[in-house]
C-alpha cells in the first residue's frame, strides 16, 4: 500500500485507506462541495465555512508556511515588494515551530471580511475560492 505523507484525506494520520472512511473532523457538519489537489484537500460546509488540509509547503492551505516565508524574506532582501494580503507574513528567523507543513485534520480558514464561500478549487500548490458575493480569492504558490 502506498503512504501518502501528506494527510491529504484529513483522518489526522499519514496513511493511505482502502475503503472509504468518514472525515470524523468534520462529522455532523453538512459539506456542500469538496476539491482535491495533488498534495491537499478542501471542502466547503453548508454555511459556507472553507476547510483545508493537507500539504501546506507551498501556502496552498493559508497556513503559515516556511517556504513562503523564506521567500518574501529573499524578495525583502533584494527590494521587491510583496502584495498585500499574501498568506505566510512571517518575520524571517520566526521559530520553525510556527510553521505548518503539513495539517493532517481539516483546519477552518477565515477569510478577510468572512465571506461565505461556494466553490474552491484545489492546484498542486495553489488554492482558488469563490464566494458567495463572487469574490475570487488565491493563495499559495504564485511562480
Amino acid at each position: 500500500m502506498l503512504c501518502l505523507l501528506h494527510g491529504q484525506l484529513g483522518h489526522g494520520t499519514l496513511e493511505s485507506e482502502q475503503q472509504p472512511r468518514e472525515v470524523e473532523a468534520l462529522g455532523g457538519v453538512p459539506m456542500t462541495a469538496v476539491a482535491a489537489g495533488g498534495w491537499h484537500s478542501a471542502s466547503i460546509s453548508e454555511a459556507g465555512d472553507l476547510y483545508l488540509w493537507g500539504w501546506n509547503e507551498s501556502g496552498q492551505l493559508a497556513l503559515p508556511c516556511k517556504a513562503l516565508a523564506e521567500e518574501q524574506a529573499q524578495a525583502q532582501d533584494a527590494g521587491e515588494v510583496r502584495a498585500e494580503g499574501a498568506p505566510c507574513q512571517e518575520r524571517p528567523g520566526a521559530e520553525a515551530a510556527a510553521f505548518i507543513s503539513i495539517q493532517a485534520l481539516p483546519a477552518l480558514l477565515d477569510l478577510p471580511r468572512q465571506p461565505q464561500v461556494s466553490r474552491v478549487s484545489c492546484g498542486s500548490r495553489h488554492t482558488a475560492a469563490v464566494t458567495r458575493g463572487g469574490e475570487l480569492y488565491t493563495w499559495g504558490w504564485g511562480k
